[in-house]
C-alpha cells in the first residue's frame, strides 16, 4: 500500500487550522491564531489563502 499524505486548511472560530495526515507516520495540526484564511494555496496567487510552499 502506498504511503500518501494529505494536507488541508480550514477556518474555525476566527482561526485557521492546517492538518497534515502523515500516512503511516504521525499526523500534525497547527493553529494559526488570528488568521482567518479561506483556502489552501500552493502557488502564492490566491487571495485570503494560507500559502504552503
Amino acid at each position: 500500500m502506498e504511503n500518501l499524505t494529505l494536507t488541508v486548511a480550514f477556518p474555525a472560530f476566527g482561526h485557521t487550522y492546517v492538518f497534515q495526515d502523515g500516512g503511516a507516520g504521525s499526523d500534525s495540526v497547527v493553529q494559526l491564531t488570528g488568521v482567518s484564511a479561506e483556502n489552501l494555496d500552493t502557488t502564492g496567487l490566491s487571495a485570503n489563502g494560507v500559502w504552503l510552499a
